[in-house]
């Protein structure tokens, strides 16, 4: 079984990028702190690449910045192409099938305005989950070309 789910910061800006009619991606890196300190007394951080499609790409891009905690669950996939320089370059990332967002919301506390991490769900937002036959589609189109 390949399920696996991280909660992290998003390292980059979230750009979706159209790759034709009705399909559309979000390649990024989830940075998660694993609480344990390396030799210097710096905490370790691992930074998970995932790709995002369609409707889970439009959330991100919608309501993510650079920075912001999600929680994103899915699978692990590994691929390969050759790049211009004609080496084969080797990718291993998590291809998303649900999203939860962590957006502050304030509230006042004794007069005071508090911010509260409260998860939001693609439901919540509005969301269908991605198409999955139209994604791996298009990633066995891209596959067999690079071949």
């Amino acid at each position: 079984m390949n399920n696996v789910s991280f909660v992290g910061r998003l390292v980059g800006h979230v750009e979706v990028k159209e790759l034709e009619a009705d399909l559309r991606v979000v390649n990024n890196t989830i940075a998660i702190n694993r609480y344990q300190l390396d030799r210097n007394g710096e905490e370790i951080t691992d930074f998970i690449p995932f790709v995002a499609w369609n409707r889970h790409a439009d959330l991100l891009k919608r309501f993510c910045q650079k920075g912001d905690q999600v929680a994103i669950s899915g699978r692990m996939q590994s691929r390969s192409y050759t790049n211009k320089d004609e080496q084969k370059v080797y990718i291993v990332e998590c291809v998303v099938s649900d999203v939860t967002l962590f957006k502050p919301r304030k509230t006042k506390a004794k007069g005071k305005a508090k911010v509260e991490k409260t998860p939001v769900t693609m439901a919540q937002a509005g969301f269908e989950p991605a198409e999955q036959a139209v994604v791996e589609s298009y990633v066995q189109t891209v596959k067999e070309a690079n071949e």
